[in-house]
């Protein structure tokens, strides 16, 4: 038990050395251009995508959309917390009393990779859904509709959030 404190302050105090020793110099402009871009387009091709599919109440009903809004929806959330994080990035903080929740949030781009990890699974999702669908249209049309695949999104979101929150944040080197 004893070595098992000592080597967890080590680490922590080899975080904090870490952290005196190198701070961070912040987002130069040169590297928030290119990465405001991709957030920038990013944005407004999902929220083309979202208007299309949710204007057309027809689209909206369709099983096979519903992976496809959820994609574009996570798409457009993370194209938006990418330009936050960049830019927060590159402004001067204290993070002192209450601030540390927007060190947590935003500087530790824990959310942006959650969000980056829901997009994969859900990529997974609408792959196996497709393959479903021409594959084995029977058994497609037996057992895929809308309440299992809102099943399917919230066990991927709450999944991901459960498992990166809890393994990311812990680690993520905010000092108290």
């Amino acid at each position: 038990m004893s070595f098992a404190m000592e080597e967890a302050n080590t680490i922590e105090s080899q975080t904090e050395a870490r952290h005196r020793e190198a701070p961070h110099t912040g987002t130069t402009a040169l590297e928030l251009a290119p990465v405001s871009c991709i957030g920038a387009f990013g944005f407004i091709g999902n929220v083309l995508v979202l208007f299309v599919l949710l204007k057309q109440p027809a689209a909206r009903k369709r099983v096979r959309n519903t992976l496809v809004i959820n994609q574009s929806l996570v798409d457009l959330l993370s194209s938006i917390w990418l330009i936050v994080t960049y830019t927060s990035k590159s402004i001067t903080k204290s993070y002192e009393g209450s601030a540390i929740w927007w060190c947590w949030l935003i500087d530790c781009e824990a959310p942006m990779w959650m969000l980056a990890t829901i997009s994969t699974t859900n990529l997974m999702a609408i792959t196996i859904e497709r393959y479903m669908m021409v594959a084995h249209p029977i058994l497609y049309h037996i057992h895929v509709n809308l309440p299992r695949v809102i099943i399917i999104i919230v066990i991927i979101w709450g999944h991901t959030i459960a498992l990166l929150g809890g393994m990311t944040y812990p680690y993520s080197g905010v000092l108290d």
